[in-house]
């Protein structure tokens, strides 16, 4: 598997957090940032994702972008341990969660953000 991210990114932090919490062998590749240049973005970035966001996961032929989708498919990948609760409301609970928090850095004012 191979982590498209930023040390700079919230959305990048989730999957890495995931990853290493199920000791998900990994490679990273660093999508940078300076005030000068802005992002720093791979050339094969777009081909992997459109929008042109980060993270973008690797694994094989899938291609996988979203960092609650890259949760998601980690959690149905490796199983053990479980990343969502097992209980149908405590899972939705857990999604309106998700939905709050991505949220706000929009409602903060960040502008140009290539995260997801």
């Amino acid at each position: 598997m191979k982590l498209y991210y930023s040390p700079l990114s919230v959305y990048s932090a989730k999957p890495r957090i995931a990853m290493f919490e199920k000791a998900i062998a990994h490679e990273t590749q660093l999508v940078n940032w300076t005030p000068a240049t802005g992002w720093i973005k791979p050339e094969e970035l777009s081909r992997l994702n459109p929008k042109e966001q980060i993270p973008v996961l690797v694994d094989g032929d899938a291609v996988i972008y979203d960092s609650t989708i890259i949760l998601e498919y980690l959690d149905e990948r490796v199983p053990n341990p479980a990343l969502f609760p097992t209980r149908v409301p405590e899972r939705a609970r857990c999604r309106i969660l998700e939905d709050l928090a991505r949220a706000q850095p929009r409602r903060a004012g960040a502008r140009g953000a290539v995260e997801a």
